[in-house]
């Protein structure tokens, strides 16, 4: 990896671009003690945190079937829940 100073990169800033985008590994350098790497960018292979807002059409709907069976299970749930409200701070 080569070294250079500071004000070489902002002197010759666009040759030495072009050497990392070329593939060269540089550091750089302040007062003789290193501060940055710049490096050649890989591109990020994993999929994206947050889907696009045009993708969610894709996965937002739930099947019929679907949709059935979580309307079932709720409905199954609610029968078992006490549903009586309650004041929280009744101090009888």
């Amino acid at each position: 990896m080569t070294s250079i100073p500071a004000r070489d990169l902002r002197n010759r800033y666009g040759q030495i671009i072009e050497r990392v985008r070329g593939g060269e590994r540089i550091t750089v350098t302040a007062d003789g003690v290193p501060v940055v790497d710049l490096v050649p960018h890989v591109a990020d292979t994993r999929p994206p945190r947050f889907r696009p807002a045009d993708e969610r059409l894709e996965w937002a709907p739930l099947s019929a079937r679907a949709a059935a069976e979580w309307a079932a299970d709720i409905r199954s749930t609610a029968d078992t829940l006490d549903q009586t409200p309650a004041d929280p701070w009744n101090r009888q």
